[in-house]
Parts: structure tokens; sequence; C-alpha cells
């Protein structure tokens, strides 16, 4: 979220959004029989809050797979729970907290943890931080939207207004009055859960006392040394220099606040701007990738798909301005409703790393990294994130071998056609090994080139789709990074890496929480292109290339 004091235009409703439609009103038409539940209420919730959603689920899950389930549950709780008694709060924080219950239940069902290997219960919040959390739920919807938004996912101010409904200029007009709100909301909890009558007496000097900064005074600091309730108390009404989000977030998320924190674009917006950095798009192309709240005003798939036919089932995708709903899937005997594209807005892409190095498989000249492109006058996509693997110039033919299982990334049968799985199998001279790594991160196939290894299959699984251009709303879904680590990393999400689901043979190939496990390291076999002479290049991803003889 871009934090209220950064300057930027608010930025226009998409086509084909419903301007001024708020959570509120989303939930008030979904109707509490979900056999004749409506559509659009579903997909603009999903559309709005699904990827936030399945980024906790990942932090809270071991493998991409689960992290849909977890995701998918919880949403659709939720949704009953609205359904029922209407939007109460923040729907957002509404969703990731039911998520870590959820995985907590499910960790704690040695049936479903047979299912689901390596499920652990997640990190319950601090007792350190219960102060925020009580005060936090007895704050009314519109304060809570805009302080979880604002603060805790840095998003601009717009943002909130839309899930509200109201004017940004109103919304940034409250979002101090919510600060002050919320303090206030702190310092009476403390006094009504204070455990002695010393606790209630420096209640209010407490709070004086750090909002005028400073040493505190003597009888102050005395007490503190002797309560642990207060002491933690003024660790959380000390709420400036940003603190208040990293507080809600540790109040309510637990143990994956900071890697929930960490996937937020808006945070990671603020950290180049405090380090001096440029204020700019993390995706390829001139206007990024497109992620929950762009400026572009363009709208991209956010949602996995949720298909219970199987993982076969390729992504359903429509037009950027069209609101793409596909099939369902039966969670707790709710429908949920599929979405191919986004319906709000995005106020920062959720990408930091950018295009691959290298030429293309074309042969055509781009133009130096930076500089505009003189067919269009748009700026030419960001060099490579400073994790990508230095290749030389031009696309290379290669193969990916998973270097923990000694095998290679292949089709299932040898049978390339769109939608095939993408399996282990014992590394051979075969063309449907062979893959072609493009200027643009897109993994090719040498044996049908109209196909390219999509990480957005079902649950995860990477599967055969169509290569994309980067302008489309699922550019970034057959685009990779290959990072001195060894690392394969969508550029969906640069938090997930490219893995086999085990280390045997016909394995699918999946995308799972990135963890430099050797699970995740690959190795390429390169070939060099067709005028580029006859030398092969076996290549470890994170060491130096040697030249074998052809």
């Amino acid at each position: 979220m871009q934090h209220p004091s950064t300057p930027g235009s608010v930025p226009s409703p998409p086509a084909g959004q419903m301007p001024g439609t708020s959570d509120e009103e989303l939930a008030s038409a979904l109707g509490t029989d979900h056999t004749t539940r409506p559509a659009h209420p579903v997909a603009a919730l999903l559309a709005r809050h699904w990827q936030p959603l399945f980024d906790y689920a990942a932090a809270c899950a071991p493998s991409a797979r689960t992290a849909s389930m977890l995701a998918t549950a919880a949403f659709a709780q939720v949704l009953d729970t609205l359904a029922r008694n209407g939007v109460t709060g923040a729907v957002r924080p509404h969703l990731l907290v039911t998520a870590r219950h959820i995985a907590k239940g499910w960790a704690g069902d040695p049936r479903v943890t047979t299912m689901l290997p390596g499920l652990t219960i997640p990190e319950p919040p601090a007792e350190n931080r219960q102060l925020v959390a009580r005060a936090f739920h007895t704050m009314p919807m519109v304060p809570q939207v805009l302080l979880w938004h604002a603060e805790t996912e840095a998003e601009g101010i717009s943002v909130p207004a839309g899930l509200l409904g109201i004017d940004p200029r109103l919304a940034a007009d409250q979002l101090g009055q919510a600060r002050e709100q919320f303090r206030q909301a702190c310092v009476r909890t403390h006094r009504e859960h204070a455990p002695t009558g010393e606790c209630r007496h420096y209640n209010r000097l407490l709070d004086i006392s750090l909002r005028r900064g400073g040493t505190l005074i003597p009888d102050i600091q005395v007490h503190l040394s002797e309560c642990r309730y207060c002491r933690d108390a003024a660790d959380q009404l000390n709420q400036s220099d940003g603190r208040l989000g990293l507080l809600l977030a540790e109040a309510l998320l637990g143990g994956a606040a900071a890697p929930y924190l960490a996937s937020r674009p808006g945070r990671r917006r603020q950290a180049r701007l405090r380090a001096g950095g440029p204020d700019r798009p993390d995706g390829p192309g001139p206007a990024g990738r497109g992620g929950r709240h762009s400026r572009s005003g363009r709208a991209r798939a956010a949602l996995p798909d949720l298909l219970l036919r199987g993982r076969r089932a390729a992504a359903e995708r429509t037009a950027p301005t069209a609101l793409g709903i596909g099939a369902a899937v039966a969670v707790t005997g709710l429908l949920v409703a599929t979405l191919a594209t986004a319906l709000w807005p995005e106020d920062e892409p959720d990408h930091t790393g950018a295009t691959a190095p290298g030429g293309t498989v074309t042969g055509s000249a781009r133009p130096a990294p930076g500089a505009s492109d003189p067919a269009t006058g748009t700026p030419s996509a960001p060099q490579p994130s400073t994790t990508s693997a230095g290749h030389p110039g031009g696309a290379l033919t290669l193969s990916l071998r998973n270097v923990e299982a000694d095998l290679c990334v292949d089709f299932a049968g040898g049978d390339a056609r769109a939608g095939a799985d993408v399996v282990m199998a014992a590394c051979s001279a075969s063309p449907s090994q062979r893959w072609v790594y493009e200027t643009d991160g897109r993994l090719r196939s040498a044996l049908a080139p109209g196909l390219c290894l999509d990480s957005r299959g079902l649950d995860g699984i990477v599967v055969a789709g169509a290569c994309t251009g980067r302008a489309a709303p699922d550019g970034t879904d057959v685009r990779y990074d290959l990072t001195i680590q060894g690392q394969i990393v969508p550029r969906w999400n640069e938090g997930l890496a490219v893995v086999p689901v085990s280390p045997d043979a016909g394995s699918p190939v999946t995308v799972r929480v990135r963890d430099d496990s050797p699970a995740q390291i690959w190795a390429t076999t390169t070939t060099a292109r067709p005028d580029s002479g006859p030398a092969r290049r076996s290549t470890a991803v994170d060491g130096p290339p040697r030249v074998d003889s052809a």
C-alpha cells in the first residue's frame, strides 16, 4: 500500500468495474443460500482479497498446493459468515486470521496431517501484542479498513476508499482520526484489563508521557520495571515511525506476519524509497506486470485455478477489462467462483525482479535497459534482479536438471501439447527436454515453440501453457528468473521457487515457498544458438559455466 504521506494521484476505476461498490455492499448481495448465490459479489471479493490471502496461506503452509487449499477453505468460511452477518470489520484481516485458525485446526488433526504432510501449527500472536489485538477488534469497520490497508499493507488511500465505497479525499481525512481512535482504544483496553489498581493509576500518565516523548518520569520507570503488563503496553503504545502497521500485523497474524508483510507490494515500495531507490514498477514491460492495485488500471489474473476436475484443467483467461468467472469449486457446500482477471486497481506491482539477460529467440534487437524503445517511445524492460544468473547475451537452449533428484524437466510421456503435465524424467537427448530461456524470462519448449512452462497451473502445478506476451495479464506466469543460487523463480511471486513434488521419476513439478533447500537447486546444460557456433555449455545455475565439446 502506498503510505498516505506519499504523493500520488488517485487512479480511475478500470473498465468493467463497478465504481463505488464497497465490501459491505458486496457482502449484503451474497444471500444466505449458497446454491443461488450471485456470481458478481463472490467474484469481486475474490478479486480484491484472494492474492493477499493466498500469500499469507503460503507463509503458513509447506507447499503451494496446501496453501491453495487453506486459502480456499478460509475464503469459503468467511464468505458464509459475511452472507449471514454482513461486514462487521475489515474483510482482509478477517480472511487472514481465519486462515491461521484453519491451519491450526488442520495441523492438530492427525487425519489431516496424513494427507497434508509438513503442515504445522502456525505460531500464534505473542502475548505482548494482545493489547493491540483487543483494541483493533473493538474498532468500527471504517477505521479498521483504513488502518489495515494504509498502515499494515502500505496501500494508497484510494484502495481502502474503494473497499469502503467513499471518496479518497474523505478517506484521507478519516485516516488521521482512525489512528487517534485506535490509540484511545489501546489506552482504554489497557485500563479495562489492568491487573492491579496501580496499573490503572498509571494508565493515563503512561499515554501522555509516551506521546510527549523523551525520558519517562521516574515513578513510571519504576512501575514498568516491576510490571510486565504495563511494560508490554508501553511498547504497544509506541506507534510512531511506522510501527503501527507492524504492530497490527504481529497482533493478528502471529509468526507469519513478517513474511506476509514482505510479500506486500506497498511495503517493498516504501523500502525502496527509504533506501533511496527509484519509485518504479517492478515487473517487466513499461507499465510493470500489473499487480493487485496498480495505477495503470490494468487488471490481471490474481486467482489460481481451483477446479475439481484435476490439475490438467487449464486456466480460463479473459481480456484485461472483462470479468472472467471460471468453473467453481465446492468447499464445505459453498460454490466459490474462479476469476481469470482482477477487478481491482493496483497500487503497486508485487514483483521486484526484472527481465532475464540476453537477446531474443528471433534475434531482434532491444533498446538498452532503461532507455526508450525508438519505435514506441516507451521505456524498455528493467534489468534482471541482482540474484539473476549472469548468462551471456542471446536466448539459450538448455535442459533443466534438478540437482538433488538428478532428473530433468520433460513433458509427461514426451507429449508436447497445451495443458500437458510437466514431470521429472531421466535426463536424455530427447527434444522434449530442451527449453529455450528467452531474453524476457520465458522458458519456451524447443520441441513445441508455442508452449512455455506455466507456473500457475492447478494447485501450483507447472504445466505447458501458451507463451503469452509480456503485456498480457498472465504474462508473468510463463516468465522466470534463474538465480545465482540455482533457483528458478516465477516472476509473479519472487517468494516461490520451482521444485519437483518428489525426487522420483514421473513426479510433477510445482512451485513452493522459496527456502534455499537442495530440492530447489537446478543445473542447466545449454546449447548455443545455431549462429553462435557449435560449443555446448554445461552450466550450474549457481556457478560458473564450463564449456564441453559439442
